[in-house]
């Protein structure tokens, strides 16, 4: 994997390499870290805004309950704004089928 970032106000990116091994993944995300299956709900759910065939198994409603189960501590509520900012798309999406 080759991630590529900028950290603010320097014009340099900077390049991190890491290899990835089969032996290295988890059989289910349930043995992710917490923070990690929040971000895999958030990426989802930004793919799935776009209309992205990669997440057309994954529902609104299986990313909301991913969300969910992985708002760990949530001082501020934004995790849990974040669900019901799901689930509203998900009724949206309800309605915009029928």
């Amino acid at each position: 994997m080759k991630l590529r970032y900028k950290l603010p106000g320097e014009a340099a990116s900077r390049l991190i390499e890491q290899p990835l091994r089969a032996a290295d993944a988890l059989a289910s995300l349930d043995g992710v870290p917490v923070e990690q299956r929040f971000a895999v709900a958030v990426a989802a759910f930004a793919q799935r805004l776009r209309g992205e065939s990669a997440v057309d198994g994954f529902s609104y409603g299986a990313i909301a309950q991913l969300a969910n189960a992985s708002r760990g501590a949530d001082p501020e509520g934004y995790r849990a704004e974040f669900v019901r900012l799901v689930r509203m798309a998900e009724t949206l999406d309800t309605v915009a089928q029928r």
